[in-house]
């Protein structure tokens, strides 16, 4: 999906208007035995706020003829176009998502 881009972890920054503006960190890995050339899937675990049951999800990237599209466990029968920035040395990927009042900022590395 990205060629010649190395893409092992993700980092999701949320900012979610929905229960009065709060922010979360959200990290995780690669699925590999799910990773398509299209499409790049990721279980990602809260790592802020910490809370006391570790909450998981899965978040997929995906290839379409008209870009990159996020799903994700948090809006299941929704997908969300993403508009990639990358870095100057080209070894990490930042992905836009707005959505209503969600606003997330993937950190492919």
């Amino acid at each position: 999906m990205f060629p010649g881009y190395p893409v092992d972890f993700l980092t999701v920054y949320l900012l979610s208007g929905w229960f009065g503006n709060a922010y979360e960190t959200w990290k995780g890995t690669l699925n590999r035995h799910l990773a398509t050339p299209d499409t790049l899937s990721f279980t990602v675990y809260l790592v802020w706020p910490l809370t006391e049951d570790p909450e998981e999800a899965l978040i997929t990237i995906k290839k379409t003829d008209a870009g990159l599209t996020l799903r994700c466990d948090w809006f299941p029968d929704e997908e969300f176009p993403l508009q990639p920035f990358f870095s100057p040395d080209r070894t990490q990927v930042l992905l836009f998502c707005l959505w209503e009042r969600e606003t997330m900022f993937l950190h492919l590395k």
